[in-house]
């Protein structure tokens, strides 16, 4: 009976990929921050705004807001 080794990458690769990924993932992280460093402080200020907006919205049972209208746009004025 003759076994079949499959190809699959060594531990040392899998390392060798996390790592890399891992740099990949830092170096984003250091793209955004100057990005943010180097934004319009009113923007940056708008944005806060809106997330902190967000988190004081109703959550429903599944712990999403509680928003009827998930399309992007304002509900009709009356």
């Amino acid at each position: 009976m003759a076994i079949t080794l499959i190809n699959s990458p060594t531990l040392d690769q899998q390392l060798d990929a996390i790592n890399s990924y891992i740099i990949y993932l830092q170096d984003q992280v250091n793209t955004l921050s100057h990005q943010l460093g180097n934004a319009d402080p009113t923007l940056v200020n708008v944005i806060a705004q809106l997330q902190n907006m967000v988190q004081m919205l109703p959550q429903n049972q599944n712990g999403q807001n509680n928003n009827q209208n998930q399309g992007g746009q304002a509900p009709p004025r009356k």
